[in-house]
């Protein structure tokens, strides 16, 4: 049976930096693709730091979503990304199969 691993703030900003965290949970995630598994990775609804708009991609077949950076004059903006990941696990949920939420422990009470 194919599973749908989301894994939720669990990375920093992956691709965009590099550092043990993003490595670790990339070889999880590459080993789960290998095993006909699908993965994907929305990184933290606070935003990459100097990224001013919605990015989606695809590295070694982990779909990734990096979202634009909440300033604190702009509070609402960590709102408008919540419900963008909202949406995101709505489209990505499947029916068919298991579908299984990782997230880091200070999103937990939100999902």
């Amino acid at each position: 049976m194919q599973k749908n691993i989301v894994f939720l703030g669990a990375t920093d900003n992956y691709p965009m930096k590099f550092c043990a965290e993003n490595s670790k949970n990339e070889l999880i995630a590459r080993g789960l693709k290998e095993n006909g598994n699908d993965a994907v990775f929305i990184n933290s609804p606070i935003g990459l730091k100097g990224n001013d708009s919605f990015l989606t991609g695809e590295k070694y077949g982990i779909t990734y979503y990096i979202f634009s950076h909440v300033q604190k004059s702009k509070p609402f903006d960590l709102f408008k990304n919540l419900r963008l990941i909202y949406g995101i696990l709505k489209e990505k949920k499947k029916s068919g199969g298991k579908n299984i939420l990782i997230t880091e422990h200070s999103y937990f009470p939100l999902f």
